[in-house]
């Protein structure tokens, strides 16, 4: 072995922990993300109390009775789940959180009773609680990292909307992409390894 790469061997190993996937699926309601991964297998399900997808497509037996916390109903008890995971011993191929759409509530619901007494128009003013909101998910994305270095998937569900985009060689025209405040898209945009929309 040439000298110049004799470091290599003792830098590179094949017992690391094998890195999970971070990804984000999104499309338009009833296309399908649901189904498609209560297909994963050793997979558990995070819902938020509303949607109601996951429980009837195993009501129809449209796809498998996979586990599930029970549904959340607050942004607390998000992260009491995840915390729990994240001190379990063991942990679940994958985890699928469902979905984006309620997690922008009830951080929203959060600071806006924790930062603002409870004051939406105090929360609204001037952007004011976004900046709040970008930290509890910056928070949330961080404890999900943990669990993703530990080899666990974790998929994002959400829904899809039209984004009009600006063209100055051309015509303007619309974009698909996962249906979020600006501040929280670019937040998850940037964090998850793939962006997915099923149409």
């Amino acid at each position: 072995m040439p000298e110049s790469t004799k470091w290599l061997s003792n830098v590179v190993t094949d017992n690391r922990p094998q890195r999970g996937m971070k990804g984000v699926l999104f499309g338009p309601p009833g296309v399908g993300k649901t189904s498609t991964l209560a297909s994963v297998p050793n997979v558990l399900f995070g819902v938020c109390a509303g949607e109601d997808s996951l429980g009837m497509l195993i009501e129809a037996k449209q796809c498998p009775a996979v586990a599930s916390f029970q549904p959340f109903t607050s942004y607390a008890d998000i992260n009491e789940a995840i915390d729990e995971m994240i001190a379990s011993a063991k942990l679940p191929k994958t985890f699928v959180f469902d979905s984006l759409f309620h997690l922008e509530h009830f951080i929203i619901d959060d600071v806006t009773e924790q930062k603002f007494g409870g004051n939406k128009k105090e929360f609204d003013s001037y952007g004011r609680g976004y900046i709040h909101v970008t930290d509890s998910i910056r928070l949330l994305l961080s404890k999900l990292d943990t669990l993703v270095d530990r080899g666990m998937n974790v998929f994002i569900i959400a829904h899809s909307e039209a984004k009009r985009q600006n063209n100055p060689e051309t015509t303007d025209y619309d974009r698909l992409q996962f249906s979020a405040h600006k501040r929280i898209y670019g937040q998850i945009h940037a964090w998850a390894d793939a962006v997915l929309m099923l149409s």
